[in-house]
């Protein structure tokens, strides 16, 4: 579970979000949406704890898989799971579509293998709480329908920052709309959210 309490954040004198309230409860399958520059990633980036609130408070029940828009990568793909056995980044690799040498170059990865990476990377820890930030980009059709597939099955709890219309409404709930420092929820995918 996920409470936010009269959230106010500021970045560049740009007010991102004034007094936001939002509770996210366990299962949830989120989609944000909203204008480029609206607050997408920093809302993944507060409740993930990588920023901190200007006021109000972001409290997190559970652990947080977190795979960024734009990873950095340097080393070997196996070396991007620190401590994890051989047979588990196997299993992870898998099930993010991605088939390559755990001793390949990170780095020399494509744009969608990066991006399964990151995502392998993540359900490897086994969170209760997965944020994924456009984890569309760059993937083929099949890699699309592996990772809708993955979050079907997922038990935990899932936002995701996308602009991918098709997407969410294959694995979305609810949608969270961000505009001028507010966040407005609706129930439903994506073609819901535009009939509302």
């Amino acid at each position: 579970m996920i409470n936010i309490e009269n959230l106010s954040y500021v970045i560049d004198e740009k007010t991102v979000f004034n007094n936001v309230g939002l509770m996210i409860g366990d299962g949830e399958k989120i989609a944000v949406i909203g204008d480029n520059g609206a607050g997408k990633t920093t809302l993944l980036e507060l409740i993930s704890g990588e920023r901190k609130a200007d006021r109000g408070n972001v409290s997190v029940f559970g652990t947080i898989g977190y795979a960024r828009q734009n990873e950095i990568f340097s080393g070997t793909v196996g070396g991007y799971f620190g401590e994890r056995l051989v047979w588990e980044i196997d299993i992870a690799l898998e099930n993010a579509g991605l088939k390559t040498d755990i001793n390949f170059d990170a780095n020399l990865l494509s744009g969608g293998q990066k991006t399964r990476l990151a995502f392998a990377r993540v359900i490897s820890d086994k969170p209760d709480i997965l944020l994924l930030d456009e984890p569309t980009n760059n993937l083929d059709d099949e890699s699309m329908q592996r990772l809708i597939s993955y979050l079907a099955a997922f038990n935990g709890t899932v936002i995701i920052a996308s602009n991918d219309r098709y997407f969410i409404n294959a694995f979305a709930h609810k949608i969270l709309y961000i505009e001028n420092g507010t966040i407005t929820e609706y129930r439903g995918d994506y073609t819901a959210y535009k009939q509302a």
